[in-house]
């Protein structure tokens, strides 16, 4: 049954969770080896992804129905650098993107052969397995509450504030091995950092997956794309642009 619900300072790999970071971030947890790294990662290309638009509606109800998603452009989700590379059994993932002039819509299919849930009822929800979407400095992260429903996190990194999310459906459906998660972000939410939608418009992105063993582990494992992108560091996320 589909559920409805909404980095340690940046080190590749690490982040802390959104709600407790807010209005506590210093300056030191950006400071020298953020610097560093973003200047490593850049000397890459960055990658290219040409978001489809969609060709009719969408139903966001965790069950990634293929007529609905027909079309989308497609990325499979790498493992992380600096991470451990997790065995196809234990973690993959592959995410749908499409658009409409008054939506973005995101989709992830994730193997998980395990899923694990904050342990109380007042952690944040990136301490269970999570999905991590970035658009520009807007972060959203969708996963599960202690008690295993849907749950969503979202903030704008520019001003630690959280976007408007009043309009934003998302689902998370189970499937044997795994979970989908399903998620429409209109353009309410994204008028901080996007104020249309249309042909050639160009954003940011980067795409996750955190995936627990156990709900005490310290460092999960991590699928993204792009594979060095940079936490909070939007000149290290891929180039998107959304086609005609």
């Amino acid at each position: 049954m589909p559920m409805r619900h909404v980095h340690r300072p940046y080190t590749r790999g690490r982040r802390p969770p959104l709600a407790p970071v807010l209005g506590c971030l210093s300056a030191l947890a950006l400071g020298l080896s953020a610097s560093v790294q973003a200047a490593t990662v850049l000397e890459a290309p960055r990658p290219q992804v040409a978001i489809r638009r969609a060709a009719q509606s969408v139903q966001v109800d965790g069950r990634l129905d293929p007529r609905e998603w027909a079309g989308a452009t497609k990325l499979t989700l790498p493992p992380m650098v600096q991470t451990r590379t997790p065995s196809a059994s234990d973690l993959r993932a592959t995410a749908y993107l499409l658009w409409q002039p008054e939506q973005l819509l995101l989709a992830i299919d994730v193997t998980d052969n395990r899923l694990v849930y904050p342990r109380r009822a007042d952690d944040t929800l990136d301490k269970g397995d999570h999905v991590d979407i970035w658009v520009n400095q807007l972060n959203f992260q969708v996963g599960f509450s202690s008690a295993g429903k849907a749950a969503l996190a979202a903030v704008d990194l520019a001003s630690w504030q959280a976007p408007d999310t009043s309009g934003v459906r998302y689902a998370v459906g189970r499937r044997r091995g795994g979970y989908v998660v399903e998620l429409a972000l209109p353009r309410s939410a994204l008028a901080l950092t996007l104020p249309s939608l249309a042909p050639n418009g160009a954003l940011r992105l980067a795409v996750g997956v955190r995936d627990y063993d156990q709900a005490d582990q310290t460092e999960p494992k991590s699928l993204y794309l792009p594979a060095d992108w940079g936490w909070n560091d939007v000149e290290s996320f891929a180039q998107a642009k959304l086609a005609s």
